[in-house]
């Protein structure tokens, strides 16, 4: 059965998450983001009770943070408001 949702309940949102930055060094290293590091989103529907936080705005929240679900064939987060540290 694939979920499809249409509206957030409570104070949730569906966010988009970027995909993890990684850093190539001089020597040709490649160095990923380290684990508990600050991720980025893009917010895809918000519940009536968000008011701080719309749609398509850039969000930061902490790695392990919400629960995943693949929406649309991509891997989306549901967040809770308290779970966004900033809007970018």
């Amino acid at each position: 059965m694939k979920l499809v949702p249409s509206k957030a309940l409570n104070d949730r949102l569906l966010v988009l998450p970027y995909p993890k930055e990684e850093e190539t060094l001089e020597s040709g290293v490649i160095v990923a983001e380290s684990v508990g590091q600050l991720l980025k989103a893009k917010v895809i529907l918000v519940s009536d009770q968000v008011k701080s936080i719309n749609q398509d705005e850039v969000v930061i929240f902490p790695e392990g943070a919400g629960i995943g679900q693949y929406y649309d064939g991509k891997y989306h987060l549901w967040l809770t408001e308290a779970q966004v540290i900033a809007i970018v």
